[in-house]
């Protein structure tokens, strides 16, 4: 059920806790101060993805990683029911808690719940989604990974936090008494904002909720379910994918950067550090006219302190052909 007031405030403030703890997972090496990116990149600069000096981070990315800390191992996930397979129909009404789920130990057999604790109600299309038809969605990413065209998830603004949730990988348990398999866990990929949502529920793609219940949304598309946050770097097939915004001007441009193994928290093109906007794209106000045709040097700085240095010929979406190390 969702609760409201200062229980609502309290999960918040510990969602964003969460978010900079698993930045600290991502990565390893000890707090230091970090100068800012020297401008321009000259002639023998790094090839692409070669180490260079770190790229300065934002004044509030305090997430930095703890030496040692591994990341959990990314759960399992099943491939989405073949045409034809006769699923369990929903229950005709209500949703609640499966026995034993989240039961205090040596009361009932089963699963604990995860940390955040929510509704989950299905949407979308109930076939999985291109690699390029996320980007009319909220977060606006360019390219979604094999791993994620089945699972995928809108979240309330108290979790989507103007974009920083874009692009984070979740897991899911299904806690609900419908559920063919209660404790069921799968990875899930943020790539909306479910404007109807509110607190800690999400809106969950319909191959997604078929997989974790077991069962046709039917008449009952809501479940009870628990999730965690968990690093994304073993789902992550392939490249940083960069997408250049429509309706860029001559004095103004954003780019939107997709399938990053862990979350970029800065970004500069030719020395000029970006902004993050609520529309999940980097913005570039360079102070003078931007010349289409000249190269572009990008760099870009993971939560795990490593920075990835690109150069493209020209103003263009690109596959850049680096990935952070997780």
């Amino acid at each position: 059920m969702r609760r409201r007031g200062s229980a609502h405030l309290c999960r918040s403030a510990l969602l964003l806790l969460a978010l900079a703890a698993l930045a600290r997972a991502q990565g390893s090496g000890s707090p230091e101060p970090v100068p800012s990116l020297p401008g321009g990149t000259a002639a023998g600069s790094p090839p692409p993805g070669a180490a260079g000096p770190p790229l300065g981070l934002p004044s509030d990315a305090t997430a930095l990683p703890e030496e040692g800390a591994q990341p959990p191992a990314p759960a399992a996930f099943s491939p989405t029911p073949a045409g034809g397979t006769q699923l369990p129909p929903a229950p005709p009404s209500g949703f609640g808690l499966a026995p034993g789920i989240g039961a205090p130990a040596g009361k009932l057999a089963g699963e604990q719940r995860l940390a955040y604790q929510g509704t989950a109600t299905v949407a979308y299309s109930q076939t999985p989604i291109s690699p390029y038809q996320a980007v009319s969605l909220g977060c606006g990413l360019g390219y979604i990974s094999p791993t994620f065209q089945s699972d995928y998830v809108g979240v309330s603004p108290d979790i989507f936090h103007d974009a920083a949730a874009c692009g984070r990988c979740l897991r899911i348990q299904c806690d609900d008494a419908s559920c063919a398999n209660p404790g069921k866990q799968m990875p899930a990929l943020v790539v909306d904002l479910c404007g109807s949502c509110t607190g800690l529920d999400m809106s969950v793609s319909f191959p997604l909720f078929v997989n974790l219940t077991g069962r046709d949304p039917g008449p009952n598309p809501s479940i009870v379910m628990s999730w965690d946050l968990i690093p994304c770097g073993n789902l992550t097939v392939g490249t940083i994918k960069m997408l250049l915004k429509k309706g860029g001007q001559a004095f103004y441009q954003a780019f939107g950067f997709s399938n990053s193994a862990v979350p970029i928290v800065g970004v500069a093109v030719n020395g000029t550090r970006l902004q993050h906007g609520s529309d999940n794209y980097w913005q570039w106000n360079p102070g003078s006219p931007i010349d289409p045709l000249a190269p572009l040097d990008i760099a870009l700085a993971g939560s795990s302190r490593q920075v990835l240095r690109v150069r493209l010929p020209s103003l263009r979406s690109a596959d850049l052909g680096v990935q952070f190390k997780s």
